[in-house]
This record gives C-alpha cells, structure tokens and sequence, in this order.
C-alpha cells in the first residue's frame, strides 16, 4: 500500500510532470469554458482511478474517497498555490504524507526506493 502511494507522490515530483504546464492549463481553464469542462474531466479520472486504487487496498467508499480527494487536492494545491518548496523539504514530508494518505507508513526500504528516484544527481 505505501510503496503504490509512493508511485502515485512520485508522478508528481518527477521530471515528466509538468507543473508549470499543469498551472498555465488550470489558468487557462478558468477563462475558457470548454478547457475548464475538459479539465474537470481529467479530474475526474484522476480522482477516480485514486479512489479505485484505495478502494482496492480496503478503504470504504465514502474513505477511499475522501482519501483520494486529499491525495489529489493537496497535491495540486502544490501547483496552484505556486508553492515554493524545495525538493528537499519535500521528500522530508513523504512520509508523513504516505502515514496520512494510506493509514500505513512506508518501510525504511521503500522510502530509499523512493528518495534515490527522486533525488537530485550530484554533479
């Protein structure tokens, strides 16, 4: 369970997302009716395929739901509040994140999994 949130936290911290494309479409979205309808869509399936995931891991509906709706909200919450934090804080919170996402915490080894991912390549 938490190394699969790890996976799902991990969309959003890796180079393949794109935030600022992501904050320039919500953006865009509160102008144009037909991208706001199109957004919401997408999150939509987003949001459902976060509450398939907890509900397959033994959460309720109505858990599963609110659940995911954490998981997404906060996360693009991180966006749309252009939140300056740097990765490092970032990766400090996962834990806790996980704890509060899933209800289990990540397993030391997971979590190294996880950092050495994400982590920034020294040069």
């Amino acid at each position: 369970m938490a190394e699969g949130m790890l996976n799902v936290l991990a969309c959003f911290l890796s180079g393949a997302f794109d935030a600022r494309l992501e904050f320039a479409v919500r953006s865009w979205a509160l102008q144009d009716g037909k991208v706001g309808t199109r957004v919401a869509a997408a999150d939509e399936t987003r949001l459902s395929a976060l509450r398939g995931m907890l509900a397959r891991w033994g959460h309720g509906e109505q858990e599963a739901d609110v659940r995911a709706r954490t998981i997404y909200l906060t996360q693009i919450g991180y966006i749309s509040m252009r939140a300056q934090e740097g990765l490092e804080t970032r990766l400090a919170r996962i834990p806790t994140y996980v704890e509060i996402y899933t209800g289990q915490a990540a397993e030391p080894r997971e979590l190294a999994r996880f950092n050495a991912r994400l982590a920034p390549v020294p040069r």
